[in-house]
């Protein structure tokens, strides 16, 4: 919006961009769930194995559960200790990365 309004002044459409005021907080607005080590082998004991290494590469990467939704075997590669993200999946759509820098 505020550059809406920075192009709004330019053109003498408007005079002042109200957006300049506007304060946004950064903070969280719910705490993250972490697991400790005894939770963590709790729960992989209750897991196959598809799921047990979803669980190890979110856990050891904090990558998002959208780009770990997104992952197929041929993206990780145990051998060279590297994954490749290179999409993510919200509601059931496939679709690019949230930022660049996921990738």
């Amino acid at each position: 919006m505020s550059a809406v309004f920075s192009h709004a002044i330019r053109f003498e459409i408007a005079d002042k961009n109200p957006i300049t005021s506007v304060r946004q907080s950064v903070k969280r607005t719910s705490v993250p769930v972490i697991l400790d080590a005894n939770e963590l082998h709790r729960l992989f004991n209750e897991l196959g194995p598809r799921e047990r290494a979803m669980i190890m590469i979110e856990a050891l990467t904090g990558i998002r559960r959208s780009e770990l939704m997104g992952l197929k075997w041929t993206d990780v590669d145990f051998i060279g200790s590297r994954i490749e993200i290179t999409r993510s999946v919200v509601d059931q759509a496939v679709g690019k990365c949230k930022t660049e820098a996921s990738q």
